[in-house]
């Protein structure tokens, strides 16, 4: 799923905030992402990290200037001569860089709490936004493919120039488009889990009582999966309406160098030219107005609710 809306392999609902995205999708590069298909993780409880913070800290703060006299003690013991008290030479070092044992105390002491907490966020946002994202291994392979052209439909739309230049429904197309690939998301793990569903069953003996019942449940599964077909198909022919306007605007916005054609063309006395070169201009800009209502329309549609 090489597309925006996939970062990191995960796709996201809307509601999802930023930080649950950046611990989820570490998470998922890690290998240790819960699958929306696995059961919800453990409620994340505060106590347990807490009070290993407290003593982590406490720990930290007492080994690490322990740790710097160790090292000023080795030290020492390379430079001091034969003759003098290897203890003496350190105790002066000690004496003269006190500040060096505050700061590794302090150190220590933020490593030691710090530490208990960096995994909590990540836990807490699988616990908190399970189910509100999907992966490509929550999908089988053709809700998958279809998952993907749908990504890939509103990644064109929201890349657009026309769009980031505020031509198309700019906030619409910012709130409906994720929220419409979403749905779809969501439409497709459920038919994944039924289509396995179907397939386990089917691998028990058959038997008319079997089919009987499995028939109606296969029928409806069909009328979905040909439902959710038809919306990924209207985000491509959107995205397609959006590529034709991003032509023609590309064409336009080419049109304010055209008096470097009507110069060139007029230096060589080519009346008739300049004049045919105008005209063609007009036709572009009516032929992008008329291209950017019919697109706006098509998304207008689009936003409609099923």
């Amino acid at each position: 799923m090489a597309t925006k809306q996939f970062e990191s392999g995960v796709l996201f609902a809307p509601s999802v905030p930023q930080w649950a995205r950046r611990a989820l999708r570490e998470c998922s590069q890690e290998g240790s992402l819960i699958l929306a298909s696995d059961p919800p993780p453990k409620k994340v409880y505060w106590v347990v990290p807490l009070l290993g913070s407290l003593l982590r800290g406490l720990a930290g703060a007492l080994a690490a200037p322990v740790l710097v006299y160790v090292c000023m003690a080795v030290g020492g013991a390379l430079v001091s001569t034969p003759s003098e008290d290897v203890f003496e030479v350190v105790d002066e070092w000690a004496d003269r860089f006190q500040w060096v044992f505050v700061v590794a105390g302090v150190a220590g002491a933020l490593w030691g709490a710090v530490t208990p907490w960096r995994g909590v966020g990540k836990e807490r946002a699988q616990q908190k936004y399970h189910g509100r994202y999907l992966t490509a291994d929550d999908l089988d392979g053709p809700a998958c493919e279809l998952l993907t052209r749908a990504a890939a439909a509103v990644d064109r739309v929201l890349g657009s120039a026309v769009h980031r230049d505020g031509l198309l429904d700019r906030i619409g197309n910012d709130v409906v488009l994720p929220q419409r690939l979403w749905e779809i998301a969501r439409l497709l793990h459920r038919q994944t889990l039924l289509r396995a569903e179907q397939e386990a069953a089917w691998k028990q003996a058959r038997s008319a009582e079997l089919e009987a019942v499995t028939a109606p449940q296969r029928e409806a599964l069909r009328q979905s999966e040909a439902a959710v077909l038809k919306q990924v198909e209207e985000l491509e022919g959107y995205a397609a309406r959006v590529a034709e306007v991003e032509s023609v605007y590309t064409a336009q916005k080419m049109l304010g160098d055209n008096h470097k054609y009507m110069d060139l063309l007029a230096a060589t006395s080519d009346e008739e030219s300049v004049a045919e070169l105008a005209a063609h201009a007009d036709g572009v800009s009516k032929q992008f107005t008329e291209s950017l209502r019919e697109a706006i329309e098509a998304g207008q549609v689009l936003a409609l609710p099923k």
